[in-house]
């Protein structure tokens, strides 16, 4: 089987990781080429498949890029690939490549779907459901993250197949903190989405809790602004973007993300299996992984005040947050490691190729 792994973004974030985690889980059989126009990302992907050759393609800007989509089919008619793999970072991302691709003859393209957003244009709207049309499997991250997908874009129901994501499983140390003063955290590119206001104000209501905030974005500076109107500058530390995100993660007693959209983030399967209690809101597939009062606490979206209670309760109950972790870090590597999610993308390969 020969596949092709398209990765049309400039960072190695959170669908990319994905990516990374899924080729190095994959059947060594399965003949693998990656795509993309980044060299850092294609480097970084083929390090985590080792024997995969990689081939500048993608990055086209738009209909009047007649280089970048000449590259594009250049690389597709190379490669002859049995399957293409499209990492869609956004439902809008990479459309050319994806009508270049579905127009190729005997060529099945499967389009993976990490954030489930409406759309902004009603244009792009109307173009995604003629561009399913072309795929050979339409997946998403999770059952409810499929869900909101076909809704925002209009796909019938059932068109959008749910595939867990899943992380390299990993054990973390418990960091030792000398204040002793309770310690959140948080790991998310800094953006209104993640709704990390919410988290601040729910600081405000707690006095002597710390909270890093890790990760970088457009939202920086207003969250910075933000902490010092509230009064909590001096107990919050903006750490910026990390290469080792996973570290931090033994330094908190709870980790949040209080988002209003997501699909499945990596970062709280992470803190699933690093046995750090999380508290998050029912959003996307997000209660697929966290139930609440099971494997961690749920708060509405919009509820600084919730924020407060639950980190409260995990803050004077440490036994409450031994049992969630506990429980988390069970369910996680049940339903959520990376070898479980091949083992579920090479069924999904030999039921397209027959």
């Amino acid at each position: 089987m020969r596949l092709a792994a398209f990765s049309g973004s400039s960072v190695y974030a959170g669908a990319e990781r994905m990516l990374g985690d899924l080729l190095a889980n994959l059947d060594p059989a399965i003949e693998v080429t990656v795509l993309g126009p980044d060299p850092a990302v294609r480097a970084e992907l083929i390090r985590r498949r080792p024997g995969a050759r990689a081939l500048e393609a993608g990055g086209i800007e738009d209909k009047r890029d007649v280089a970048a989509m000449r590259r594009w089919v250049g690389a597709l008619r190379a490669v002859r690939p049995d399957i293409l793999q499209l990492n869609l970072t956004m439902p809008w991302s990479f459309r050319l490549e994806t009508v270049l691709a579905v127009a190729v003859p005997g060529l099945r393209v499967v389009a993976v779907e990490h954030s489930p957003l409406p759309f902004d244009r009603e244009w792009m709207r109307r173009v995604k459901p003629v561009l399913a049309a072309g795929y050979a499997a339409h997946v998403a991250v999770g059952e409810q993250a499929a869900r909101d997908i076909e809704r925002f874009a209009g796909l019938r129901a059932g068109a959008v197949r749910a595939i867990p994501v899943g992380v390299e499983p990993f054990e973390v140390s418990r960091g030792e903190r000398g204040d002793g003063l309770p310690r959140i955290g948080t790991i998310a590119r800094l953006d209104p989405l993640k709704r990390l206001d919410d988290l601040l104000r729910a600081l405000a209501l707690l006095p002597g809790v710390e909270l890093d905030i890790v990760g970088d974005g457009p939202d920086m500076s207003r969250l910075v602004d933000l902490a010092d109107e509230l009064g909590v500058a001096d107990r919050t530390h903006f750490a910026g973007w990390s290469e080792d995100t996973r570290a931090w993660l033994g330094r908190w007693d709870a980790f949040v993300l209080p988002s209003s959209i997501e699909g499945l983030p990596l970062t709280i399967l992470d803190a699933m299996l690093a046995s750090t209690p999380v508290i998050a809101t029912p959003v996307g597939s997000v209660p697929e992984a966290i139930r609440h009062e099971q494997t961690g606490l749920l708060v509405a979206v919009g509820d600084p005040g919730g924020l407060a209670a639950a980190i409260r309760r995990l803050r004077d109950d440490p036994a409450l947050g031994e049992r969630l972790a506990t429980a988390a870090r069970a369910h996680a590597l049940a339903h959520y490691t990376a070898p479980a999610m091949a083992r579920a993308y090479e069924a999904l390969y030999t039921e397209i190729l027959g």
